[in-house]
């Protein structure tokens, strides 16, 4: 009877850990996932986030399929050595595939994701699936948590790159796919049942292709009603519901509430931004512009204020022929209305950290008039947290390491910068950068205003082009 015990202790012990681990995996990446499903436009956030989310992702999907062999070695060497090392050594591996995914990982667009579920499918029929689902299976008897793992990696590799590419912040993705590897884990491979999967798997791809609004959760919530592609062609989606005046204008009231709102909470936030103290330039700054050196000084011309844009352009030592596509687009939006700052008492211009020879054409082309200056050889820009590199290693006010891994860690950044004069005293008194520029660019506040928006499921910014290519 006591043995019976030591039997049972070495089996339901194994078992509730492997369990119950997984449980709480599961509430770990539910609550962590909460408001980050983007579809295919999902973003993963800093490097060290999304491993130690994608490490639970994998503890809640993997460990219910690891139970028989979690079983089978609680048995033989009791249920310390069963979970600890061998469930280990099998996230391990799996964490280390994460790591290869956030390295390889953009943001995409419905075709991408079409193909990726469609590759997916094909793999299913390849030998190397096989191989590694029946290896699978067998070192469940037998072999290391590190060497399994490799075998069911092979084995399941499809379906997880699928789930990033539809949606890797997608808990319903996330349920189906588990699903799915669950079964092939436990159950024999059977042609009758793997070729109509890998089929369906093909054909789901096509669909998302074709239709990708037939599929829910596909793209971010109000992305488009309709999908405009590189092949001209148009998708319908889901347009505003129809209905009376009268319901509408009830609707619109509603809207409008928050619309005075958030206008009250600009006013006060641009109050408080007027209240920030400011510091006293104290380096000399030399720019070259068309009329030879400038100091920083000299750009306010007779003006009280002066504002900046951080305009980026190429990487040193080669620089580029073109401007920022970004940051192009930025000064687009502001060119047409810098007439008027002037009588507000403030004068207005960029500066690139490329040198002069470089943006002189660039600006001819784009036709624009505003005072673009050069910053080359200055620490201008290092200063104001627009170049990165081993020193300069600060961004936004947080480290470059905060950032996610898809943005630049080195090089030149956006930004824009504000400074006042008082006699021959300059000051610095606010800089803004990334999403801090967004209420620039009216081009999205007039598509804000549509019902159609800006239609970035592809990727924020994909459509841009210079304004002299469209």
């Amino acid at each position: 009877m006591i043995r019976n015990m030591k039997v049972a202790h070495r089996s339901v012990a194994p078992l509730a850990a492997t369990l119950g681990l997984a449980a709480l995996a599961w509430v770990v990446t539910v609550r962590q996932m909460r408001g980050m499903d983007m579809g295919v436009a999902t973003q993963l956030g800093s490097f060290a986030f999304f491993v130690a989310l994608w490490a639970a992702m994998m503890a809640a999907m993997m460990l219910p399929s690891l139970v028989p062999a979690v079983l089978r070695r609680g048995r033989r060497t009791g249920p310390v050595r069963a979970v600890v090392p061998f469930v280990a050594s099998y996230l391990v591996v799996w964490t280390l595939v994460g790591a290869l995914l956030y390295a390889l990982y953009r943001p995409h667009g419905t075709t991408t994701a079409g193909l990726v579920v469609i590759a997916a499918g094909l793999y299913e029929l390849t030998r190397l699936k096989q191989h590694c689902r029946r290896c699978c299976r067998a070192r469940t008897r037998s072999g290391g948590g590190f060497e399994f793992g490799l075998y069911c990696v092979g084995s399941s590799i499809g379906l997880m790159v699928m789930l990033v590419a539809l949606g890797v912040m997608s808990i319903p993705w996330m349920v189906a796919i588990a699903g799915l590897v669950f079964a092939q884990k436990l159950l024999r491979a059977k042609p009758a049942v793997d070729v109509p999967l890998a089929l369906a798997l093909v054909a789901f791809g096509m669909l998302i292709i074709a239709v990708p609004g037939s599929v829910p959760g596909l793209m971010p919530p109000m992305a488009t009603t309709k999908n405009l592609h590189q092949s001209g062609t148009r998708e319908t989606m889901p347009k505003p519901k129809i209905v009376s005046r009268d319901e509408w204008t009830t609707a619109r009231k509603r809207l409008l509430v928050q619309e005075k709102e958030l206008t009250r909470q600009r006013d006060a936030l641009s109050a408080e931004r007027r209240k920030l103290p400011m510091v006293a330039i104290e380096k000399e700054y030399v720019f070259e512009g068309p009329d030879g050196r400038r100091t920083l000084a000299d750009l306010f011309g007779k003006m009280a204020q002066l504002i900046v844009y951080h305009f980026m352009f190429g990487l040193a030592p080669d620089w580029e022929d073109e401007g920022c596509p970004s940051c192009s687009y930025v000064v687009d939006n502001l060119s047409g209305g810098l007439v008027h700052l002037a009588a507000r008492d403030t004068a207005f211009a960029a500066v690139s950290r490329a040198p002069f020879a470089k943006i002189k054409p660039f600006k001819q082309r784009m036709g624009w008039t505003f005072p673009w200056l050069s910053s080359f050889g200055t620490d201008f820009n290092a200063d104001f947290g627009v170049t990165l590199d081993k020193t300069h290693t600060v961004y936004n006010y947080a480290p470059v390491s905060a950032q996610p891994e898809a943005r630049p860690h080195e090089g030149e950044r956006e930004g824009l910068s504000v400074f006042l004069r008082d006699g021959k005293r300059v000051f610095h008194t606010y800089s803004t950068y990334q999403r801090g520029l967004d209420h620039l660019l009216n081009t999205y506040n007039l598509l804000d205003l549509a019902p159609l928006g800006r239609r970035e499921e592809e990727g924020i910014m994909h459509w841009l082009k210079y304004h002299d290519e469209y």
